[in-house]
């Protein structure tokens, strides 16, 4: 992966026992300026946790440019996925993935959720990404408490 996954270039914080590591590359050939990694999972045990599940329900991002006020992003999901997030991996189906991106169809998949995207329009190589993301113990259809 162009993107690194461990070492000072990665940020991670754990949450109510879900992970989330980040990190970003400028990209100077890329009209987006800068790309970036957000990779999910569950952490501890569910007991520890309080869920089995979680599924993401919105996002906020926050993306700075050197000498101008952030642009704040708001959305639903991320690009079009609603990751349910299980212990091991995720769960991809038609509430997680109800554009049908995942053309292989549905199931259980091993490891972290992971997805890249770009923040668009960034010349400069200063800025700052940062952010929040809202997950729902079990599912958006079926939470629980």
């Amino acid at each position: 992966s162009l993107f690194p996954t461990a070492g000072e270039e990665v940020s991670r914080c754990v949450t109510r026992g879900v992970e989330v590591s980040a990190s970003a590359v400028f990209m100077p050939e890329h009209r987006g300026g800068w790309g970036y990694s957000i990779a999910l999972r569950l952490v501890a045990t569910a007991e520890e946790r309080g869920f089995q599940t979680c599924q993401l329900s919105t996002r906020q991002w926050e993306i700075g440019e050197e000498g101008r006020e952030p642009g704040v992003v708001n959305g639903e999901g991320v690009i079009g996925l609603f990751p349910i997030l299980a212990d091991g991996g995720w769960i991809c189906n038609a509430a997680s993935d109800p554009h049908g991106q995942y053309e292989d169809g549905a199931g259980f998949r091993d490891g972290e959720f992971r997805y890249q995207s770009c923040t668009g329009g960034l010349a400069s190589m200063r800025g700052s990404f940062a952010g929040s993301l809202r997950f729902v113990p079990g599912t958006r259809a079926s939470p629980r408490a």
